[in-house]
């Protein structure tokens, strides 16, 4: 495999995005939301929800970071730095292929959302929500060192609603 690269993602990738969005929630959350969202409706879903996030959260307020390898989207990380202020920056979204877990891709996108924080808002905690049936995210993030501060049922798609963590990095 060749070396991963970080890049800027635009309004041009919301259609990658979304796919790969889906692709990880189908594999993440059967079992947890309904077969024919996931099968039927969630690339849909997730393509209206990445042409909304570029349309309204101003770029100077999100990070937005594709993981490209040889042309191919390998993952993707997004950090708003508004949403809930007072837990600090969210990390909104991360998400790896199926066939890229375990490589190290998931690693390096949350060390430069972190680095973004830092460097956009120097000293400002990071938080995010994890849907609480999903163990191996919980694996990764607390083998990052979050600390979970908060569970709350909240909704995820779809008014579909399900136990989350709030993991928090000071």
């Amino acid at each position: 495999m060749s070396p991963i690269s970080l890049t800027d993602a635009c309004s041009q990738d919301i259609g990658s995005i979304a796919r790969l969005h889906a692709q990880s929630w189908r594999n993440a959350y059967r079992g947890m939301l309904a077969d024919d969202y996931l099968d039927r409706h969630v690339v849909a879903d997730r393509l209206e929800f990445w042409t909304a996030r570029f349309a309204t959260v101003p770029p100077d307020r999100r990070l937005v970071l594709k993981a490209i390898n040889d042309g191919t989207l390998m993952g993707f990380v997004c950090v708003l730095l508004d949403a809930e202020p007072q837990w600090g920056a969210r990390l909104d979204n991360l998400h790896v292929s199926p066939e890229s877990k375990g490589t190290g891709i998931g690693y390096t996108l949350f060390q430069a959302a972190r680095e973004w924080i830092a460097s956009v808002s120097p000293g400002t905690a990071m938080h995010l929500w994890c849907v609480e049936r999903n163990h191996v995210a919980r694996r990764f993030y607390d083998r990052q060192g979050g600390k979970i501060v908060e569970t709350a049922t909240r909704p995820v798609a779809q008014e579909v609603a399900v136990p989350e963590l709030r993991y928090w990095w000071p």
